[in-house]
């Protein structure tokens, strides 16, 4: 019942939380140039590039910020002296726990992965401009720029790991590819034949369970309520639910706690818990969620 949901959710899942789908370049002796004009090879480049979006990523995305050292092109945790270099393959534990939310953790792999393919594309991608001055292709910290040539402007979309208080402009939404992928979800449909309760989708989202909202009413006598700091406690919630509606999977919630106090002494929960040092939600934990009877 559930394999087409499989399909199209794992697909979408791994892209988003593993390494795998990171390319390599052809010439692995090529050097790529950063903001700084300096000339890295790609293996230097790719560690020092991820560990500059690090850096340019606001004080908001963090818990502690590490500090960046350029002249080594790592990560410092001055609380221990100690020194992270930035493994785009295999990022440590440690380094994500600094974020304060799952989606700057996102967004900052997101700049590492555009720093790559920058570089990949710098390696294979032909000079334009041999007999005349230009700029040549660099990442400038954000985003991949090509030559230009001199007295030129070159002018891009900024990219969504940029934006961080203000979501990217909607005029940047690819439409054309999301009205293609619905023809090609149609033909998958027709293809096998699949009814609605066939068919099941499935999201999670951030629970801020100790948030007090942004505003209120100032009591009588006070000419402005007392300002709070926002508790940014979370759980992460997956829901799935099939097209028709009839069937709602339980939902899957995922906590700090292995063993919560409130759930002390409670035989039988409503969800399926399972516990995470950040309350994200990982690879091993979607499928420990997919293939549980609960699940099903």
């Amino acid at each position: 019942m559930l394999a087409l949901f499989a399909f199209i959710y794992f697909q979408r899942f791994f892209q988003c939380e593993g390494s795998s789908i990171i390319t390599t370049v052809e010439n692995p002796d090529a050097r790529c140039r950063n903001e700084r004009q300096i000339y890295l090879p790609y293996e230097a480049f790719r560690s020092d590039a991820c560990a500059r979006c690090y850096k340019y990523m606001p004080p908001v995305a963090f818990s502690f910020k590490l500090h960046y050292t350029k002249e080594l092109g790592t990560l410092c945790d001055p609380r221990v002296n100690t020194t992270h270099y930035v493994d785009p393959l295999n990022v440590s534990e440690m380094i994500l726990n600094t974020f304060t939310e799952e989606s700057f953790a996102e967004k900052w792999i997101s700049c590492c992965r555009a720093a790559w393919d920058c570089c990949n594309t710098m390696a294979t991608a032909p000079t334009l401009f041999k007999d005349t001055l230009y700029c040549p292709r660099t990442w400038d910290g954000w985003q991949c720029w090509p030559d230009t040539q001199a007295g030129k402007m070159a002018d891009l979309p900024c990219q969504e790991h940029i934006y961080f208080e203000n979501g990217p402009p909607s005029c940047t939404t690819n439409q054309n590819s999301a009205e293609k992928y619905k023809d090609e979800f149609d033909k998958i449909v027709a293809d096998n034949d699949l009814t609605p309760e066939q068919i099941y989708n499935a999201d999670e989202t951030g629970l801020l369970w100790k948030c007090l909202p942004t505003s209120t009413l100032a009591g009588r006598g006070e000419k402005a309520a007392k300002g709070l700091k926002k508790n940014k406690d979370r759980l992460t919630v997956l829901l799935c639910a099939n097209a028709s509606g009839n069937h709602r999977v339980t939902p899957f919630v995922i906590g700090k706690s292995a063993k919560p106090r409130a759930f002390k002494n409670v035989t039988h929960l409503p969800v399926q818990y399972k516990a995470q040092s950040n309350a994200w939600m990982t690879a091993a934990l979607f499928k420990d969620w997919f293939f549980s009877p609960l699940c099903a």
